[in-house]
């Protein structure tokens, strides 16, 4: 049979209320039988598509149509709908709400005896005071100004008034109608739709008031009835709730101001464009801003960029209306250019919604201690003396074999906000961990034993991220070096913020914090709820374990701020800790897994496309690093493990464009080189390589001397072999490259040698000692074999070259036939120049290099 009306549900995790919302289809006075019910589940993860399966079997109308791959949107499920939609008139509704029982008769008889295009109903919505009533706020952006300051009690009166009906043939006439937002309540002729190929779009939120616009000005009758259509479910948790037409976040926020500005392109395709500004979009950013922006936490650094990009759509809604006076000057700023201003303004007004804490500690500050008796009072009394003092302040003492445990129990003594924890020495991470298994406070700090903070310093960081609501404060430290030398460590020089109270990003602000050198703890502030709900911990490695921890929270952190003072002071003279004893042993070969861990971790959250080149970049450099750090005994067993993950390393040209010189060369430079001397020994700067004895000079001096007097001959090789290229016959070419394979048989003896050098070398640099003359002569030598080296390729090339001149000699072979005395002559000249050249010094060098390969 033929159905008269197809009605569209979007499905997304609704299993507790659609049953509701479907009872309410089948129970409709129309008769159940008229109605084409299509069911499009978005990839539910709970219950609902079993519930669709159900009504689909008990009712040969209702269709299912399940999607492999969730959309996100209500936008392609209505589509789709719409394309398996067989009646004359479309309603849409949501799979939350619930039709009233004679909704589908009022509204077919209003559109086919008003030959409409569209008519529109009333909903209902649960008031402040608890109370369903009839959504009056919706029928005041429909029938009323948005400078008309009675509207609300107008739009009442009218809609109030039983006999009220509104046709609707001239937008001109009536361009109020514009502020009327969503799809549901009403129904459609699906002519109208298909004939102008009215869509919705599939990737943002509020794609039904896109439909409605473009659905509006297509339209040649509209007409609006004050009958209850539907009602509207307002009363779903907003921790609960997962449906895809209900969620207050970054996605939302967005897609709504991308609704808006499709709107306007739809505008502007009808020339409709003060109309829009007027009655349809000063209202939607009045909402946008005082419902979604202020509520969310997106951070300054993104308001400024929303200002940027659609500019044009506030400053057209700020001249065509009148603004309220709450973000007014927000508005203002937008339109003269004044972004950062307009977003501070904006983030200032977003403080007034971040929820007030009655916690009695607002910082808790952990310190794990291992044997710093030495530096811990220090370390204690800059946090007990706080300005702020609401705070608590929990040691973990990690296992101390010196006094550290009694000086902490002292302070418990005397100040009870001090909180002790003991465990076996087990790292600072799993100290961290036990400590914030107690924390109590609205906010986290974490202070290293030998450090010690200003005293105002948590004090300011508080104020600071209250301020702003932030997850995360970001703030500056000084280094404390030997000899009492100080280095700043500033997260932001060129800090052009305005009012850092009212100031937050995320981490695309500063992309280089993610991962850069500052990827300590202890100059940062969090929030507790943050980490708690993002379940940042620190990882079981006895060092690094801070690593992943800073990487995670700023990525994972929404808002971040910065506090522009030094308030951290890092004493660097100190190494007592375990981390620094295990940096140096091969416990510290662990960094290999945490960076495969960090990987990981950029994969599985979507990240690593964004920051491929920023990991790279971060792993060669603090790879790097480690070698540099670690053990001497210990250095080539790591230098091997690096070769071998480097091996697995593949590189594209694009990657390799993208990635430092430096890091590059040391990459290529651990592939190419066998051994860590090698490659040490090839680097541009040398530590020093220690004592290097009599019989290593006395062979440094022999290679020389080697190097020399071959280079000699070399050279008088060359000199006759460019003499000799077109007077040459075959007999001498064949000498010449006998003799050339006899230079050649040298080289592989000298390299041999030279191998054995190296060998010697690096036994000699276990010494340690600083014979600089000597490591300029090992230079000096290494360059002159490169040259010969050099040299050698030169003559393989000139070898080639001149055979080439046989080939051709060989071909006129009859030529050389008539000329043989004379080539017997000149051949005999060269045997004798061969017998002078076997007594010359080259073939005594030959000499020691065969006793060295003996000693072998």
């Amino acid at each position: 049979m033929g159905y008269k009306i197809s009605i569209i549900v979007p499905v997304y995790n609704v299993e507790d209320y659609l049953r509701n919302t479907l009872d309410s289809i089948v129970s409709q006075s129309f008769g159940v039988d008229n109605l084409e019910v299509i069911l499009i589940d978005d990839k539910s993860t709970d219950g609902s598509a079993d519930i669709i399966r159900e009504y689909a079997d008990r009712y040969d109308n209702f269709k299912g149509i399940f999607f492999d791959e969730g959309s996100g949107f209500p936008g392609k499920p209505r589509n789709v709908g719409l394309e398996h939609a067989t009646a004359e008139y479309i309603m849409f509704l949501d799979s939350d709400d619930w039709l009233e029982e004679n909704a589908c008769e009022v509204l077919y008889e209003s559109i086919v005896d008003e030959d409409a295009d569209i008519v529109c109903g009333s909903f209902t919505k649960v008031n402040t005071d608890g109370i369903r009533d009839i959504n009056y706020a919706g029928w005041t952006a429909t029938l009323t100004s948005p400078d008309d300051s009675n509207g609300h009690e107008n739009a009442v009166e009218m809609v109030s008034d039983p006999d009220f009906k509104l046709v609707v043939t001239n937008l001109e006439k009536n361009p109020t109608i514009l502020g009327n937002a969503n799809v549901w309540g009403k129904i459609f002729t699906k002519d109208l739709i298909s004939t102008n190929n009215i869509t919705f779009p599939e990737d943002i939120v509020a794609q039904d008031s896109v439909f409605l616009f473009e659905s509006f000005l297509n339209a040649r009758k509209i007409v609006f009835i004050n009958d209850i259509i539907v009602n509207y479910n307002n009363e779903r948790s907003e921790i609960d709730d997962k449906s895809i037409t209900y969620v207050k976040n970054k996605n939302n926020l967005y897609g709504r101001i991308k609704a808006y500005e499709l709107m306007h392109e739809i505008s502007k395709r009808f020339s409709k464009e003060k109309l829009f500004y007027k009655y349809l979009l000063s209202g939607k950013l009045r909402y946008w801003f005082k419902e979604h922006l202020l509520k969310s936490k997106v951070s300054t650094f993104e308001i400024e960029d929303i200002f940027k990009r659609y500019s044009h759509l506030f400053s057209n809604s700020y001249k065509a209306t009148k603004i309220p006076k709450g973000f007014e000057d927000v508005f203002r700023e937008i339109s003269n250019g004044n972004f950062d201003i307009a977003a501070s303004n904006a983030s200032k007004l977003q403080s007034r919604y971040y929820p007030k804490s009655d916690n009695p500690i607002k910082v808790s500050v952990i310190v794990p201690v291992y044997n710093n008796e030495k530096f811990l009072k220090k370390c204690l009394d800059s946090i007990a003396n706080q300005t702020l003092k609401e705070i608590e302040i929990i040691c973990v003492d990690d296992g101390s074999s010196d006094g550290s445990l009694e000086i902490l129990n002292e302070y418990k003594l005397k100040d009870e906000r001090f909180k002790i924890i003991s465990q076996v020495n087990s790292g600072a991470a799993i100290a961290r961990n036990n400590g914030l298994k107690i924390v109590n406070g609205d906010f986290v700090a974490f202070v290293d034993s030998d450090d010690w903070l200003e005293l105002d310093a948590l004090e300011r960081l508080y104020d600071n991220a209250v301020s702003n609501g932030s997850d995360m404060v970001l703030f500056n430290s000084v280094e404390h070096q030997q000899d009492n030398k100080l280095k700043e460590r500033i997260y932001i020089r060129d800090d052009n913020i305005k009012n850092h109270n009212y100031f937050t990003f995320n981490y695309r602000y500063r992309k280089n914090f993610v991962m850069n050198g500052y990827l300590v703890i202890w100059s940062k502030l969090y929030r507790t709820s943050f980490l708690k709900d993002n379940d940042l911990q620190f990882t079981n490695h006895l060092i690094f374990n801070d690593v992943q921890f800073h990487i995670k929270s700023m990525l994972a952190a929404e808002k971040i701020s910065y506090c522009p003072y030094i308030l951290y002071n890092y004493l660097r003279i100190n190494q007592p800790s375990l981390q620094n004893r295990i940096g140096l042993s091969k416990k510290s070969f662990v960094l290999l897994d945490i960076m495969d861990e960090i990987k990981e971790y950029l994969i599985d959250n979507g990240f690593y496309d964004e920051f491929e080149s920023d990991f790279i970049r971060f792993k060669l450099n603090e790879l790097q690093g480690r070698l540099n750090k670690i053990g001497e005994s210990n250095k080539e067993e790591f230098y091997q493990l690096l070769k071998s993950d480097f091996q697995n390393m593949q590189f594209t040209n694009d990657q390799i464009k993208r990635i430092p010189g430096k890091n590059y060369r040391f990459f290529a430079d651990v592939l190419t080189y066998e051994n860590h001397f090698e490659y040490y020994y090839y680097q541009d700067s040398h530590l020093e390589y220690g004592n290097i004895d009599t019989d290593s000079k006395r062979l440094l001096d022999d290679k020389s001397k080697l190097i020399a007097d071959l280079n000699n001959e070399i050279q008088a090789l060359k000199n006759k072999s460019q003499q000799s290229v077109v007077e040459t016959k075959e007999d001498g070419f064949e000498f010449l490259k006998d003799y050339i394979i006899s230079m050649e048989s040298s080289i592989n003896n000298l390299q041999r040698d030279n191998r054995k050098l190296r060998d010697d070398l690096e036994k000699a640099r276990k010494a340690r000692s600083s014979d600089e003359k000597i490591i300029e002569s090992l230079t000096k030598v290494n360059h002159e074999f490169s040259n010969l080296q050099d040299d050698c390729e030169s003559l393989r090339i000139k070898g080639e070259e001149q055979q080439k001149v046989i080939d051709n000699l060989l071909a006129e072979k009859n030529d050389l036939d008539l000329k043989i005395e004379k080539l017997l002559t000149e051949n005999n000249k060269l045997k004798l120049e061969k017998q002078e050249f076997e007594s010359s010094n080259s073939w005594k060098v030959t000499k020691p290099l065969r006793m060295i390969n003996k000693l072998k």
